[in-house]
Protein backbone atom coordinates (compact mmCIF):
# COMPACT_ATOMS: atom_id res chain seq x y z
CA UNK A 1 0.00 0.00 0.00
CA UNK A 2 1.40 3.35 -0.95
CA UNK A 3 1.73 5.96 1.78
CA UNK A 4 2.21 9.69 1.80
CA UNK A 5 5.65 10.53 3.15
CA UNK A 6 5.56 13.96 4.70
CA UNK A 7 7.37 15.74 7.48
CA UNK A 8 4.91 15.21 10.29
CA UNK A 9 4.17 11.71 11.63
CA UNK A 10 0.59 12.81 12.18
CA UNK A 11 0.30 13.56 8.47
CA UNK A 12 0.89 9.89 7.80
CA UNK A 13 -1.96 8.99 10.13
CA UNK A 14 -4.27 11.72 8.87
CA UNK A 15 -4.75 9.79 5.68
CA UNK A 16 -3.69 6.42 7.02
CA UNK A 17 -7.11 5.05 6.19
CA UNK A 18 -7.02 6.89 2.87
CA UNK A 19 -3.55 5.75 1.80
CA UNK A 20 -4.91 3.20 -0.66
CA UNK A 21 -6.20 5.98 -2.87
CA UNK A 22 -3.12 7.02 -4.69
CA UNK A 23 -2.35 3.51 -5.80
CA UNK A 24 -4.94 3.72 -7.93
CA UNK A 25 -16.64 4.61 4.31
CA UNK A 26 -21.12 3.84 7.74
CA UNK A 27 -22.86 3.60 4.46
CA UNK A 28 -26.54 4.18 4.93
CA UNK A 29 -27.58 0.61 4.15
CA UNK A 30 -24.89 -1.84 5.28
CA UNK A 31 -22.03 -1.17 7.70
CA UNK A 32 -19.27 -2.29 5.37
CA UNK A 33 -21.36 -2.93 2.29
CA UNK A 34 -21.69 -1.00 -0.93
CA UNK A 35 -24.24 1.80 -1.16
CA UNK A 36 -24.95 2.21 -4.87
CA UNK A 37 -26.55 5.59 -4.19
CA UNK A 38 -23.07 6.96 -3.45
CA UNK A 39 -21.49 5.83 -6.73
CA UNK A 40 -21.74 7.91 -9.91
CA UNK A 41 -23.81 6.52 -12.77
CA UNK A 42 -20.82 7.35 -15.00
CA UNK A 43 -18.62 4.82 -13.21
CA UNK A 44 -16.73 2.55 -15.62
CA UNK A 45 -14.98 0.53 -12.93
CA UNK A 46 -15.54 -0.02 -9.25
CA UNK A 47 -13.51 -1.65 -6.48
CA UNK A 48 -14.96 -2.24 -3.03
CA UNK A 49 -13.42 -3.66 0.14
CA UNK A 50 -15.78 -4.55 2.98
CA UNK A 51 -13.37 -4.10 5.91
CA UNK A 52 -16.02 -5.18 8.43
CA UNK A 53 -16.54 -8.39 6.47
CA UNK A 54 -12.80 -8.96 6.14
CA UNK A 55 -12.20 -8.64 9.89
CA UNK A 56 -15.04 -11.10 10.57
CA UNK A 57 -13.69 -13.67 8.10
CA UNK A 58 -11.40 -16.48 9.23
CA UNK A 59 -8.42 -15.36 7.19
CA UNK A 60 -8.98 -11.66 7.79
CA UNK A 61 -9.35 -11.97 11.56
CA UNK A 62 -6.17 -14.07 11.72
CA UNK A 63 -4.17 -11.57 9.65
CA UNK A 64 -5.44 -8.69 11.76
CA UNK A 65 -4.69 -10.35 15.08
CA UNK A 66 -1.36 -11.98 14.25
CA UNK A 67 0.13 -9.68 11.61
CA UNK A 68 -1.39 -6.22 11.31
CA UNK A 69 -2.11 -5.22 14.90
CA UNK A 70 1.26 -6.31 16.37
CA UNK A 71 3.23 -4.54 13.64
CA UNK A 72 1.51 -1.20 14.00
CA UNK A 73 0.91 -1.26 17.76
CA UNK A 74 4.02 0.80 18.60
CA UNK A 75 3.25 3.49 16.03
CA UNK A 76 -0.40 3.51 17.06
CA UNK A 77 0.45 4.06 20.71
CA UNK A 78 2.78 6.92 19.86
CA UNK A 79 0.32 8.69 17.58
CA UNK A 80 -2.68 8.08 19.83
CA UNK A 81 -0.82 9.64 22.72
CA UNK A 82 0.26 12.59 20.60
CA UNK A 83 -3.13 13.34 19.08
CA UNK A 84 -5.50 12.02 21.71
CA UNK A 85 -7.41 9.80 19.26
CA UNK A 86 -8.15 6.10 18.93
CA UNK A 87 -6.81 4.31 15.86
CA UNK A 88 -8.10 0.78 15.33
CA UNK A 89 -8.49 -1.29 12.20
CA UNK A 90 -12.14 -1.97 13.02
CA UNK A 91 -12.88 1.77 12.94
CA UNK A 92 -12.60 1.65 9.14
CA UNK A 93 -15.70 -0.06 7.75
CA UNK A 94 -15.28 0.03 3.99
CA UNK A 95 -13.24 1.49 1.16
CA UNK A 96 -14.70 2.06 -2.30
CA UNK A 97 -12.77 3.31 -5.32
CA UNK A 98 -14.44 4.06 -8.63
CA UNK A 99 -13.44 5.74 -11.86
CA UNK A 100 -15.24 7.26 -14.81
CA UNK A 101 -12.57 6.54 -17.43
CA UNK A 102 -10.11 3.88 -18.58
CA UNK A 103 -7.86 6.40 -20.28
CA UNK A 104 -4.25 7.21 -19.36
CA UNK A 105 -3.89 8.30 -15.71
CA UNK A 106 -7.34 6.99 -14.72
CA UNK A 107 -6.67 8.09 -11.13
CA UNK A 108 -7.37 11.65 -12.24
CA UNK A 109 -10.96 10.57 -12.93
CA UNK A 110 -11.35 8.46 -9.81
CA UNK A 111 -12.86 8.98 -6.39
CA UNK A 112 -12.44 7.15 -3.11
CA UNK A 113 -15.14 6.79 -0.48
CA UNK A 114 -14.16 5.71 3.01
CA UNK A 115 -16.55 4.95 5.82
CA UNK A 116 -14.69 5.33 9.11
CA UNK A 117 -15.25 6.25 12.74
CA UNK A 118 -11.71 7.64 13.04
CA UNK A 119 -11.80 11.34 13.89
CA UNK A 120 -9.98 12.47 10.76
CA UNK A 121 -11.16 16.07 11.17
CA UNK A 122 -9.65 16.14 14.66
CA UNK A 123 -6.37 14.73 13.37
CA UNK A 124 -6.25 17.30 10.58
CA UNK A 125 -6.76 20.06 13.15
CA UNK A 126 -3.82 18.77 15.20
CA UNK A 127 -1.58 18.57 12.13
CA UNK A 128 -2.38 22.16 11.20
CA UNK A 129 -1.60 23.23 14.77
CA UNK A 130 1.80 21.53 14.48
CA UNK A 131 2.44 23.33 11.22
CA UNK A 132 1.72 26.71 12.79
CA UNK A 133 3.67 25.92 15.97
CA UNK A 134 6.77 24.89 14.06
CA UNK A 135 6.50 27.98 11.88
CA UNK A 136 6.25 30.28 14.88
CA UNK A 137 9.24 28.63 16.54
CA UNK A 138 11.36 28.93 13.42
CA UNK A 139 10.18 32.43 12.56
CA UNK A 140 9.23 31.27 9.06
CA UNK A 141 5.95 31.00 7.19
CA UNK A 142 4.08 27.73 7.81
CA UNK A 143 5.04 24.85 5.50
CA UNK A 144 1.56 24.45 4.07
CA UNK A 145 1.34 20.78 3.15
CA UNK A 146 -2.17 20.60 4.51
CA UNK A 147 -4.85 23.29 4.20
CA UNK A 148 -8.52 23.70 4.96
CA UNK A 149 -10.24 24.92 1.79
CA UNK A 150 -13.69 25.35 3.31
CA UNK A 151 -15.64 24.55 6.46
CA UNK A 152 -19.19 24.87 5.06
CA UNK A 153 -21.41 23.35 3.79
CA UNK A 154 -18.96 20.54 4.57
CA UNK A 155 -15.24 20.47 5.48
CA UNK A 156 -12.85 20.20 2.52
CA UNK A 157 -9.07 19.94 2.66
CA UNK A 158 -6.05 19.91 0.38
CA UNK A 159 -2.88 17.96 1.02
CA UNK A 160 0.39 17.78 -0.87
CA UNK A 161 1.25 14.16 -1.57
CA UNK A 162 4.33 12.63 -3.16
CA UNK A 163 2.40 12.02 -6.39
CA UNK A 164 0.52 15.30 -6.54
CA UNK A 165 -2.34 17.14 -4.93
CA UNK A 166 -4.94 15.29 -2.90
CA UNK A 167 -8.35 16.74 -2.00
CA UNK A 168 -10.60 15.20 0.63
CA UNK A 169 -13.87 16.14 2.29
CA UNK A 170 -16.41 14.99 4.85
CA UNK A 171 -19.84 15.41 3.19
CA UNK A 172 -21.69 13.36 5.80
CA UNK A 173 -21.03 11.79 9.18
CA UNK A 174 -18.56 8.94 9.00
CA UNK A 175 -18.11 9.27 5.23
CA UNK A 176 -15.01 10.77 3.63
CA UNK A 177 -14.51 11.33 -0.09
CA UNK A 178 -11.12 11.80 -1.72
CA UNK A 179 -9.84 12.59 -5.23
CA UNK A 180 -6.74 13.91 -6.94
CA UNK A 181 -8.48 16.96 -8.35
CA UNK A 182 -11.05 19.24 -6.79
CA UNK A 183 -13.60 19.03 -9.62
CA UNK A 184 -13.68 15.23 -9.37
CA UNK A 185 -14.16 15.45 -5.61
CA UNK A 186 -17.05 17.89 -5.92
CA UNK A 187 -18.63 15.72 -8.62
CA UNK A 188 -18.45 12.67 -6.34
CA UNK A 189 -20.05 14.64 -3.51
CA UNK A 190 -23.00 15.75 -5.65
CA UNK A 191 -23.79 12.06 -6.15
CA UNK A 192 -23.52 11.36 -2.42
CA UNK A 193 -25.91 14.26 -1.76
CA UNK A 194 -28.42 12.86 -4.26
CA UNK A 195 -27.99 15.76 -6.69
CA UNK A 196 -26.65 13.62 -9.55
CA UNK A 197 -27.49 10.20 -11.01
CA UNK A 198 -26.07 7.27 -9.09
CA UNK A 199 -25.24 3.65 -9.81
CA UNK A 200 -28.65 2.57 -8.54
CA UNK A 201 -30.49 4.59 -11.19
CA UNK A 202 -28.37 4.45 -14.32
CA UNK A 203 -25.05 2.76 -15.05
CA UNK A 204 -23.16 0.43 -17.36
CA UNK A 205 -22.15 -1.56 -14.27
CA UNK A 206 -24.80 -4.21 -13.76
CA UNK A 207 -25.55 -7.29 -11.64
CA UNK A 208 -23.76 -6.30 -8.44
CA UNK A 209 -26.07 -8.34 -6.23
CA UNK A 210 -23.65 -11.24 -5.81
CA UNK A 211 -20.72 -8.88 -5.33
CA UNK A 212 -22.37 -7.27 -2.31
CA UNK A 213 -22.02 -10.56 -0.44
CA UNK A 214 -18.26 -10.68 -1.05
CA UNK A 215 -15.46 -9.27 1.06
CA UNK A 216 -13.89 -7.61 -1.95
CA UNK A 217 -14.87 -7.17 -5.57
CA UNK A 218 -13.82 -5.42 -8.74
CA UNK A 219 -16.40 -4.68 -11.43
CA UNK A 220 -15.63 -3.27 -14.87
CA UNK A 221 -18.08 -2.07 -17.51
CA UNK A 222 -18.01 -2.30 -21.29
CA UNK A 223 -14.79 -1.08 -22.83
CA UNK A 224 -12.38 -2.14 -20.08
CA UNK A 225 -10.53 -4.51 -22.40
CA UNK A 226 -10.07 -1.89 -25.13
CA UNK A 227 -7.63 0.21 -23.11
CA UNK A 228 -5.62 -2.56 -21.45
CA UNK A 229 -2.65 -4.53 -22.76
CA UNK A 230 -3.48 -8.10 -21.81
CA UNK A 231 -0.96 -10.96 -21.56
CA UNK A 232 -1.55 -14.02 -23.78
CA UNK A 233 -3.02 -16.05 -20.90
CA UNK A 234 -5.65 -13.36 -20.33
CA UNK A 235 -6.86 -13.01 -23.90
CA UNK A 236 -10.18 -14.52 -22.87
CA UNK A 237 -10.99 -11.09 -21.44
CA UNK A 238 -10.87 -9.63 -24.96
CA UNK A 239 -14.06 -11.53 -25.66
CA UNK A 240 -15.90 -10.14 -22.64
CA UNK A 241 -18.17 -7.11 -22.72
CA UNK A 242 -17.95 -6.58 -18.96
CA UNK A 243 -16.43 -8.41 -16.06
CA UNK A 244 -16.41 -8.79 -12.30
CA UNK A 245 -14.03 -10.44 -9.85
CA UNK A 246 -15.16 -11.29 -6.33
CA UNK A 247 -13.27 -12.62 -3.32
CA UNK A 248 -14.70 -14.07 -0.15
CA UNK A 249 -15.16 -17.14 2.01
CA UNK A 250 -17.64 -19.90 1.30
CA UNK A 251 -17.94 -22.43 4.11
CA UNK A 252 -14.43 -23.73 4.79
CA UNK A 253 -13.00 -22.39 1.52
CA UNK A 254 -11.63 -19.18 0.15
CA UNK A 255 -13.45 -18.42 -3.09
CA UNK A 256 -12.43 -16.31 -6.06
CA UNK A 257 -14.99 -15.92 -8.82
CA UNK A 258 -14.68 -14.23 -12.20
CA UNK A 259 -17.91 -13.41 -14.03
CA UNK A 260 -17.66 -12.33 -17.66
CA UNK A 261 -20.49 -11.24 -19.91
CA UNK A 262 -20.15 -11.78 -23.65
CA UNK A 263 -21.94 -9.89 -26.40
CA UNK A 264 -23.65 -13.07 -27.65
CA UNK A 265 -24.48 -16.52 -26.33
CA UNK A 266 -22.20 -18.06 -28.96
CA UNK A 267 -19.28 -15.93 -27.80
CA UNK A 268 -20.00 -16.99 -24.21
CA UNK A 269 -19.77 -20.65 -25.25
CA UNK A 270 -16.36 -19.97 -26.81
CA UNK A 271 -15.22 -18.22 -23.64
CA UNK A 272 -16.34 -21.17 -21.51
CA UNK A 273 -14.44 -23.61 -23.75
CA UNK A 274 -11.34 -21.42 -23.60
CA UNK A 275 -11.54 -21.25 -19.79
CA UNK A 276 -11.85 -25.05 -19.59
CA UNK A 277 -8.85 -25.36 -21.88
CA UNK A 278 -6.79 -23.04 -19.68
CA UNK A 279 -7.54 -25.20 -16.64
CA UNK A 280 -6.62 -28.37 -18.51
CA UNK A 281 -3.39 -26.80 -19.75
CA UNK A 282 -2.43 -25.73 -16.23
CA UNK A 283 -3.09 -29.27 -15.01
CA UNK A 284 -0.88 -30.82 -17.69
CA UNK A 285 1.96 -28.32 -17.55
CA UNK A 286 2.12 -28.10 -13.73
CA UNK A 287 1.48 -31.73 -12.84
CA UNK A 288 4.46 -31.69 -10.46
CA UNK A 289 3.19 -28.63 -8.59
CA UNK A 290 0.72 -29.75 -5.89
CA UNK A 291 -0.55 -26.22 -5.22
CA UNK A 292 -1.44 -25.60 -8.85
CA UNK A 293 -3.03 -29.04 -9.08
CA UNK A 294 -5.20 -28.33 -6.05
CA UNK A 295 -6.31 -25.00 -7.48
CA UNK A 296 -7.10 -26.66 -10.80
CA UNK A 297 -9.16 -29.33 -9.05
CA UNK A 298 -11.06 -26.59 -7.24
CA UNK A 299 -11.80 -24.65 -10.43
CA UNK A 300 -15.19 -24.77 -12.08
CA UNK A 301 -16.47 -23.14 -15.27
CA UNK A 302 -20.18 -22.55 -15.89
CA UNK A 303 -22.25 -20.76 -18.53
CA UNK A 304 -25.66 -19.17 -18.25
CA UNK A 305 -26.72 -17.72 -21.59
CA UNK A 306 -24.24 -14.89 -22.29
CA UNK A 307 -22.53 -15.05 -18.90
CA UNK A 308 -19.50 -17.21 -18.09
CA UNK A 309 -18.23 -17.84 -14.57
CA UNK A 310 -14.90 -19.21 -13.42
CA UNK A 311 -14.86 -20.16 -9.73
CA UNK A 312 -11.75 -21.25 -7.84
CA UNK A 313 -11.81 -22.43 -4.22
CA UNK A 314 -8.98 -23.15 -1.79
CA UNK A 315 -9.28 -24.55 1.75
CA UNK A 316 -9.06 -21.85 4.43
CA UNK A 317 -7.11 -24.20 6.71
CA UNK A 318 -4.38 -24.59 4.09
CA UNK A 319 -4.35 -20.84 3.43
CA UNK A 320 -3.73 -20.19 7.13
CA UNK A 321 -0.88 -22.72 7.13
CA UNK A 322 0.70 -20.85 4.19
CA UNK A 323 0.32 -17.55 6.01
CA UNK A 324 1.99 -18.97 9.13
CA UNK A 325 4.86 -20.34 7.06
CA UNK A 326 5.45 -16.92 5.50
CA UNK A 327 5.29 -15.22 8.90
CA UNK A 328 7.98 -17.41 10.47
CA UNK A 329 10.39 -17.65 7.55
Amino acid sequence: MKQFTVKYPSHWITLGALAAVTTLGSFSTLAGGLDQNHISADAKWLMHLDVDGLLKSKVGSYLNEKVLEPKIQLQKSMVEGMLGVTLKTDLVHSITIYGTSYEKNPQQNAAVLIHTDIDIAGIVKKVREYQNLEASQSGQAPDQKLKELQSKPYPMYWMKGDDGDVYFANPSKGLWALAMNQDQLKSAITVIQGKALSLSSNSELQNLGEAKQSIMFLAMAKGFNEHTILPPQAQILKMAGSGMLTFGESGENLQVKINMTANTQEAAAQMAQLAQGMIALATLSQSDNPEVMELARGAKVSQDKSQVSLTVVYPIAKALVKIKEEMFR
